[in-house]
């Protein structure tokens, strides 16, 4: 006979084991998938902000752009409040960015501008990424005290044979008087003194030549000082910042803006001093500050704009035309038809500074290629204010 075997009816144990292995199952798929929506969410915002910070290193590279590339000619003519494209650019990474620049003074201080740079940065990617950050900047410039008048002496000025001498500020034909298109100048037009000459100094003129002014010719010892004091500033500090430097006694051939392949300005070209006559010109903003120190000769005709500084004499012939202020230490000799200086002649020596112009040569005061001729000088880079210059822009 068969014995049954024992049986407890209080625990049954047919399927137990399924269940166990189907929750243990269950519980490890719980903590697989979480651990897998975790790690996703953490490679999407990783990613995220690897988008964002190069869309942040972007923006900061075209904020360094803009300064680096700044124009401050083109930065004094802009409007209070209105705003301009500075451009855009790759880096090699692929990211990219554009630029504007707003000004954000109201134009009343002549000598000091306030700007913002404002810089988009865009990443590259699929999953892109934007930030926008702003450099608030200031430009000061030149004072021109220096240039109150067409030539500013303490010795001789000769006016013989034709040569003139016009104080009027008058305003280049190129930049808009005449030619029917808007004017750069943004200028009053105040007229000045044809002539002012220190205690020490006289005019010759022969009959032939002409003075024109308000007054023609001003013989007044402390606005003499005063100006020769301004320009031997304005040399002490533009000196070491020259954009072109030539040899004491350089014989320069003709003078003419020049570009590079890409139809920018060819800025290191020697013999490119800017293209005042050719407003459309790559160069036309191109104002060089150019030294010698000693005698220059500029015989070969041509045009250039900027600061001439000239520790020596000034030989100028052949229809050269300068466009801007000219600080002279020795004499200078212009003659023939169509050499003209627009903008300022101050005489800054001490001694042997006679001003001969002769057979149609003339100075023709503009203040508004002094003007403009200072506002492009490197010491009117714009730079960033002492404080909290910089800022993001949520937008």
């Amino acid at each position: 006979m068969k014995r049954a075997e024992p049986h407890s009816p209080l625990v049954p144990t047919r399927g137990f084991a399924l269940v166990v292995a189907v929750f243990a199952i269950s519980l490890i798929s719980a903590v697989v998938m979480g651990g897998y929506v975790v790690a996703s969410r953490q490679f999407r915002a990783g990613g995220a902000a690897l988008a964002v910070g190069a869309a942040l290193y972007s923006a900061e590279a075209g904020l360094q752009a803009s300064l680096a590339a700044w124009e401050p000619a083109e930065a004094a003519e802009l409007a209070p409040g209105a705003t301009v494209a500075l451009g855009s650019g790759t880096l090699a990474s692929g990211d990219a960015y554009e630029a504007w620049l707003t000004r954000l003074d109201g134009g009343q201080d002549a000598r000091a501008a306030y700007y913002l740079i404002r810089s988009v940065g865009l990443a590259s990617g699929p999953r892109g990424g934007r930030r926008q950050v702003g450099l608030l900047v200031r430009s000061q410039s030149l004072d021109s005290v220096c240039c109150a008048a067409a030539i500013v002496a303490s010795g001789e000025v000769a006016v013989v044979e034709g040569g003139h001498v016009d104080g009027n500020n008058v305003e280049p034909d190129p930049w808009g008087s005449g030619s029917g298109s808007e004017s750069v100048c943004n200028d009053e037009r105040t007229p000045g003194p044809g002539i002012v000459l220190a205690e020490t100094g006289q005019l010759v003129n022969d009959g032939e030549g002409w003075v024109e002014g308000q007054p023609p010719l001003l013989s007044s010892g402390p606005l003499a000082d005063e100006v020769l004091a301004g320009a031997r500033e304005i040399r002490a500090r533009l000196l070491d910042r020259a954009d072109k430097r030539y040899p004491a006694g350089s014989d320069l051939p003709e003078l003419r803006p020049a570009m590079d392949p890409r139809g920018g300005c060819l800025y290191d070209a020697a013999n490119n001093w800017g293209a005042p006559k050719l407003v459309d010109h790559p160069c036309s903003q191109y104002f060089p500050i150019i030294y010698v120190p000693g005698d220059l000769t500029l015989l070969e005709g041509g045009t250039g704009q900027g600061v001439l500084i000239v520790d020596g004499n000034l030989d100028i012939g052949n229809g050269f035309e300068f466009y801007g202020p000219v600080l002279l230490s020795g004499r200078l000799s212009a003659d023939g038809p169509g050499t003209k200086i627009h903008g300022s002649v101050v005489a800054i020596g001490l001694q042997d500074n006679e001003i001969r112009l002769a057979q149609g040569a003339g100075v023709i005061y503009s203040h508004c290629a002094v003007q403009r001729a200072l506002a492009s000088s490197k010491l009117n880079q714009a730079r960033p204010l002492a404080q909290r210059a910089w800022l993001e822009i949520f937008k």
